[in-house]
């Protein structure tokens, strides 16, 4: 059902073969595989009540972990941390695959790129960063039988990555997940399912965002005419934006398909999705306007886990803690099923 919010409302209108190879108490195995060419209240912090709420038969989920070369690098404290917060998606089945698809660097002369926009340039100190970060995430995650390592020989950008990415991809649904980007509060995966399921042609693509809901009448990325109707499936909210943002989101394969369409891939097509789909979005909402996980008045659902966490840390949480602690009890309550 649908309840409209204060501010003016314009509404519109494959089986999965991994699980085979899972060991049940573990998450996930690397596959070495090279690949050419507003405050959060602290009483609203619950944690997943067991990990029953995270363990499901859902065999139709994949997750795409975008990453590349950062001035962590060769640390992999992003990703780990990224890691150990899926346990906040409840229903998500603990066989999911996970792509972790890893950009090349930037060619020096790419004066737009690694100039303008900073890219990490191709050069022999990135090179061995970046061969030795790779390295370390085969290791972190040689026992984890369902996560697969993509490193690209060459620099892609995001559009090109996520469409190479996806050729890996068997399962109807989709997480792109940014690796400086971490789940700090429960995210109902189940009901995430169903509302795609029910609201095919309107419910489309589930952001998490980094800010509080409000945004979806308050800021310039996403207000707009279709902006903020709420949808509730399985007790579940749901807010219509007119935006659209690479913040991390849900959709399906199709869709993603759709939207590398639009925009186009290749050499000669590089850029992050978000630019052309939110010029889409504001031009026609009514389909490709995205939808923000939660009621208009919830807050955040992710931060960022680099230096500019702390910019959201009005209530003194240590979310890295609070991540760290969910996990070890996701791995506890494990050795009991």
């Amino acid at each position: 059902m649908a309840k409209n919010c204060s501010s003016p409302i314009l509404t519109g209108g494959s089986s999965n073969n991994h699980s085979e190879n899972v060991l049940s108490t573990s998450l996930s195995r690397d596959v070495n595989t090279t690949v050419n060419g507003g405050g959060l209240q602290e009483d609203t912090m619950t944690m997943p009540s067991s990990s029953s709420s995270y363990i499901s038969n859902d065999g139709d989920t994949s997750i795409i972990i975008i990453s590349n070369l950062s001035k962590n690098s060769p640390k992999i404290f992003h990703v780990d941390l990224l890691y150990k917060s899926l346990v906040f998606l409840q229903g998500l089945s603990s066989a999911t695959p996970i792509y972790i698809a890893i950009d090349g660097l930037v060619e020096p002369t790419d004066t737009y790129w690694a100039g303008k926009h900073h890219f990490p340039p191709n050069n022999i100190e990135n090179r061995m960063k970046l061969d030795s970060y790779i390295r370390n995430l085969r290791l972190h995650f040689i026992n984890e039988t369902r996560v697969r390592i993509l490193p690209f020989l060459h620099w892609q950008m995001h559009n090109n990555l996520i469409n190479k990415a996806l050729e890996f991809v068997q399962t109807k649904y989709v997480y792109i997940l940014q690796h400086d980007e971490v789940f700090i509060r429960p995210i109902n995966h189940t009901a995430m399912v169903q509302a795609l399921e029910k609201h095919t042609s309107q419910i489309r693509k589930i952001e998490f965002g980094r800010l509080p809901n409000k945004s979806c009448w308050d800021h310039f990325w996403f207000r707009g005419q279709c902006s903020c109707n709420v949808t509730i499936v399985d007790s579940t909210a749901f807010t219509k934006t007119s935006g659209w943002s690479d913040q991390c989101h849900f959709t399906t394969k199709e869709y993603y398909l759709e939207v590398l369409k639009y925009i186009g891939t290749g050499e000669g097509k590089k850029m992050h999705p978000e630019a052309p789909m939110n010029r889409l979005a504001h031009r026609s909402c009514d389909i490709w306007g995205s939808h923000l996980y939660g009621d208009v008045n919830d807050t955040f659902s992710i931060i960022h886990s680099d230096e500019r966490l702390q910019k959201h840390n009005k209530n003194s949480l240590n979310y890295t803690d609070i991540i760290e602690k969910a996990h070890q009890e996701h791995l506890s309550a494990q050795q009991y099923i």
